[in-house]
């Protein structure tokens, strides 16, 4: 997605967003020790962590690319890589909406997925103890979603890993990374926010991710039943590469969907 587009696009999204949230039961508060609260859902199923991660990708893309503005291409880049984390999930759930059952690691995910906060040590500790969902088992939707449209999954599986393989370099710091940021006509790394021209290169990225969280989003909308909605999404991609400005459907991140 050229770079011009993509401020539209994320503003687009987060009205989706919004709008598959609007379809859910009102989360209730639930008391927490010292008279605090937090929101939760009564019925935390499938559906709701499906719009909890499309929530979290679209903060994900909206962070990445205020900071690529901002001149911080490091912790942009690291935001993206929630972004392709995000989006296999939503796809590995999704999945097991549309088949109507779900494989062992699906509903182990999604146990997971809505366990609070350990509250104690030995809680903590406790949890420690056990095997999470790995991305490789996450992957394996990928693949049985890439077989059935007939696409070339290794291909598909070997290109998904080299990107993240990529962007797992910024959020875990490699030596590459923090060069990136050294000036060898100031002798010094450039720390501060703004204190070189954003890189076109970070943007544009950003951009691509941006196409990948709205297929993302679309693809969650189909499995909630709201294909208006993944329909919109996919007009406003062919719209985008198509060079045309006019975008049309959803509501920004400021306005409240009707429903």
């Amino acid at each position: 997605m050229r770079p011009d587009f993509v401020q539209v696009s994320l503003d687009l999204l987060c009205g989706w967003v919004n709008e598959l949230a609007g379809d859910l039961p009102e989360p209730v508060k639930v008391p927490l020790p010292g008279g605090d609260f937090q929101w939760r859902h009564e019925d935390e199923d499938a559906r709701v962590l499906l719009v909890c991660k499309s929530v979290r990708i679209a903060t994900a893309i909206s962070g990445a690319w205020t900071l690529a503005n901002a001149g911080v291409p490091l912790e942009a880049g690291t935001l993206t890589r929630l972004v392709g984390d995000f989006s296999a999930e939503i796809r590995f759930v999704a999945e097991s909406i549309v088949e109507g059952r779900e494989t062992r690691a699906q509903r182990e995910f999604r146990e997971h997925f809505f366990e609070p906060l350990p509250r104690s040590m030995s809680d903590f500790l406790e949890r420690e103890r056990r095997r999470y969902v790995s991305r490789g088992e996450i992957a394996k939707a990928d693949r049985r979603l890439s077989e059935k449209a007939g696409v070339d999954a290794d291909l598909q599986a070997d290109t998904s890993a080299f990107i993240a393989f990529g962007l797992d370099k910024y959020v875990h710091g490699a030596y590459e990374t923090a060069m990136e940021l050294y000036h060898g006509g100031h002798r010094r790394f450039m720390l501060e926010p703004g204190s070189s021209p954003p890189p076109d290169a970070i943007r544009r990225f950003v951009g691509s991710k941006t196409t990948e969280a709205l297929q993302a989003v679309a693809m969650a909308a189909m499995a909630l039943g709201r294909p208006d909605i993944a329909e919109a999404i996919g007009r406003h991609l062919d719209e985008v590469d198509t060079n045309v400005s006019r975008t049309g459907g959803g509501t920004r991140c400021d306005q409240t969907p009707d429903n």
